[in-house]
């Protein structure tokens, strides 16, 4: 009979204000549960009690008598994770029933919990009763004059199941203390009285339609033109200025929003409105012709500092540029385009030349000058040069030379090379083969011949091999005589010589003198 009243009197109250609903709940189920420890009610089921109460009292046979309350709503109806604004539950005063009297008076706090596991209202007694917890718990306070109705704030405990559907076992309703003689009695949902039925009213945000704009025309246009912006919307908006007028004409740059600010949930929508001005010119600054000295750089730069773009595809107001040739600057928009040029001439000078000095050549020396920049300034040690016909120039000392090759316009452009060479005289060394030491003044001495000779180191040896006379003085040579002064005896004799000239390039000789008497 209980299921039958609940299905008829289960009934949802809905209320919509654009984004905001309010629904009004019944319970799915209800029960309460109770013992009496003198007559062990604790395995009882009293599902069909007038009551949703929470109560300890004295009870038969001196016993005690406690009692709490279960409740569960079905929220499925409400979309899983919205928003909950608020969720109040009503409970409303039953009038006495036997010994249950009216709310006590100011002892009697009282909590909505979370329930954490199945229950069943055909079944569930005081020893099967499901477990609580205490988080976000409401809180009834003390009554004050024993027979208030009362509306709790279950906000956050129905938030919790709204977003965790599954977790949703409803509600235990208890004393905070359950000591002797402390009641809150209200109706249960099988109540005689439907209108006294407990229910949960949930006001929530729902999504609502969503508010677009479309243009008429293109939304990038040129200066003196318009376009008009239509809303689509079902619900009450204001565009960012606060106006509602639709369609709305526009004429200037800007972002243009609406949005409806009419339930819990704000929709809104926005577009963009780009008006160009008519580009007035484009220019370069400086001359349309610049003569540059490169490798040195020049800056190019436009007057203006938007909608550039450059030949080289840089888009800054100044670039720099490193070589000769046509430049070209295009500002452009949608409504015009306009270009300027410059011409970057290379106006540089090069001083560069190839030198050619002949090898070992005896002085005077000719040096040559090709692959030059003509009409240009020579430069010797310093002193002005004169090339001759042949591009060239004579030096007639052994030493180091700095030729400078200068360079200028009528541009301001210069140029200056210079190249440092060496004139180098060839080193000459000379070993006779024989010499006759007889003391008449004519080859006496056996002495190696050299031209610009620096060191030199002679060894001696007779044909015994032994070492009968050693020097290591460019100008001390061989007399003829041994180590104890004697003459040698007329002969051939092995000489080893090693000798450095000045441009330290190395001499060696192993080979034989022959001394003539």
């Amino acid at each position: 009979m209980k299921a039958l009243i609940s299905l008829l009197f289960t009934i949802v109250q809905v209320a919509y204000l654009y984004g905001q609903v309010s629904v009004n709940i019944q319970p799915s189920q209800c029960a309460a549960i109770g013992y009496h420890d003198t007559y062990n009610t604790a395995d009882n089921n009293y599902n069909n009690a007038d009551q949703f109460a929470a109560y300890c009292i004295p009870g038969g046979a001196s016993g005690v008598n406690i009692n709490r309350g279960l409740i569960q709503f079905d929220l499925s109806g409400i979309p899983s994770g919205a928003t909950i604004i608020s969720a109040s539950l009503f409970l409303f005063k039953i009038p006495p029933i036997g010994t249950l009297v009216n709310h006590t008076i100011g002892n009697n706090t009282c909590f909505i919990q979370r329930v954490t596991n199945a229950w069943n209202e055909i079944n569930v007694t005081w020893n099967t009763q499901p477990s609580a917890v205490a988080t976000d718990q409401a809180t009834l306070a003390p009554s004050v004059t024993g027979d208030e109705n009362y509306t709790v704030n279950v906000t956050q405990l129905v938030q919790y199941h709204v977003n965790n559907p599954s977790q949703n076992f409803g509600y235990l309703f208890r004393l905070e203390d359950e000591s002797i003689n402390r009641i809150m009695m209200f109706t249960s949902d099988v109540y005689p009285d439907q209108s006294l039925h407990p229910f949960l009213n949930v006001v929530y945000c729902s999504e609502i339609p969503e508010i677009s704009i479309s243009a008429t025309g293109p939304t990038h246009f040129c200066e003196g033109e318009e376009v008009s912006l239509i809303v689509n919307a079902n619900v009450p908006f204001n565009w960012n200025d606060g106006s509602s007028q639709n369609p709305r004409i526009v004429s200037t740059n800007g972002v243009f929003s609406v949005s409806s600010t009419e339930g819990c949930i704000v929709s809104s929508n926005s577009i963009e409105i780009i008006v160009d001005e008519e580009i007035s010119e484009a220019r370069i600054l400086g001359s349309e012709l610049i003569n540059v000295c490169f490798p040195d750089e020049v800056i190019l730069q436009s007057s203006e500092s938007s909608y550039n773009l450059w030949s080289t595809g840089e888009t800054s107001q100044s670039i720099s540029v490193g070589s000769a040739g046509l430049y070209t600057l295009t500002r452009s928009n949608i409504c015009n385009t306009v270009m300027d040029t410059v011409v970057i001439v290379d106006a540089s000078v090069d001083a560069s030349f190839d030198l050619l000095v002949p090898p070992n050549a005896y002085l005077p020396v000719t040096v040559q000058v090709s692959n030059f920049e003509s009409g240009c300034n020579w430069f010797l040690q310093g002193v002005p040069l004169i090339l001759d016909g042949n591009n060239s120039f004579v030096v007639s000392e052994e030493t180091a030379y700095v030729i400078e090759h200068q360079c200028d316009n009528d541009l301001g452009c210069s140029d200056k090379v210079d190249k440092t060479f060496n004139i180098e005289l060839p080193s000459e060394f000379y070993i006779p083969n024989a010499f006759t030491p007889n003391g008449d003044g004519d080859n006496d001495i056996f002495l190696p011949k050299g031209f610009k000779i620096e060191k030199l180191s002679m060894l001696i040896f007779n044909r015994w091999g032994e070492l009968i006379f050693e020097s290591n003085d460019v100008n001390l040579g061989w007399d003829g005589s041994t180590k104890t002064n004697q003459i040698a005896p007329e002969g051939v004799y092995t000489c080893l010589i090693k000798a450095l000239d000045v441009y330290e390039k190395k001499y060696e000789h192993i080979g034989s003198v022959h001394l003539l008497k």
